[in-house]
Parts: C-alpha cells; structure tokens; sequence
C-alpha cells in the first residue's frame, strides 16, 4: 500500500503530517537542549545542514513504505511538539515505534494521542502483526486483537 505524503492523522490535540523541510530548525533546535539526545540512536548534529540527509532519507523511506515519519504539531498552534515514526521490522508483519516530544512541550500529555494514533495507523492501515515500542528503557510489544 502506498500512503501518500499528503497523509494525516488528526487527535484531539495534535495533527501527523509528513515530515517537510520547514521543520528541520525545530529538530535541531530540540538537539541543542541538555539531555535531550541521551539515549537516540545519532550523535547529535552540529549544524542544520547535517540534518537535511537524514530528512531526504525520511522521505525516500515514506515513498518506499519502508517507514513512516510524521511531526506532531499542536492542532490548535501548529506549534511544532516532536515527531513520530513507524518503521518495518525484519520480521513479516512486525513495524517499530519511536518518537520524542520536543524539550519545550514535554511532560504536557501530547505524546499520548499521537501514540495511540500511529498504533491504531500501524495495525489498521498498515495491516501489522505486531509493534514493537522501543523506549529509553527496554521494548514493549503490542499484538493485533
């Protein structure tokens, strides 16, 4: 199935978008909060322009189903608030979670709504099996009902 850039999910608070190039200064800007890259699987960048190889990758993973990475904006804003992403595993039927709320709006209940969206996204359009949730401190799975 080939999900379209134009893709969104709408909860209550927040709107997933395709990732675009206008968000790169708010990724980078969330790298420069002390803290923040403990435990992500990158060294923090040390310009914007490190990024935008990264964000093309992003892209070339959307178009080719292979991931899905969506920003997570304020719905009422359009405040940028973190990203989320959805990839395949090596197994059938298994995708990955990851996500991360920029240090400006952490510990304000946005990330739950995307969560649960991209997990209600991974099962019902995008058929899987199961997800695997990586966190900071292990993996949890979650299985079709």
């Amino acid at each position: 199935m080939k999900i379209p850039r134009t893709y969104r999910i709408n909860t209550k608070r927040c709107i997933l978008r395709c990732i675009s190039e206008q968000d790169i200064p708010y990724v980078f800007s969330a790298t420069r909060f002390e803290e923040f890259n403990d435990g992500m699987l990158w060294e923090p960048p040390q310009s914007i322009e490190e990024l935008k190889e990264p964000f093309k990758k992003s892209l070339q993973a959307w178009d080719a189903g292979l991931a899905y990475t969506f920003t997570i904006e304020c719905a009422n804003t359009t405040a940028f608030l973190g990203r989320i992403s959805i990839r395949k595993h090596k197994a059938e039927g298994v995708w990955s979670l990851g996500f991360w709320t920029h240090p400006e709006y952490q510990r304000q209940g946005y990330m739950t709504e995307p969560a649960k969206a991209i997990i209600e996204f991974g099962f019902t359009v995008l058929d899987a099996d199961r997800l695997k949730l990586a966190m900071l401190y292990g993996i949890r799975v979650a299985r079709k009902c």
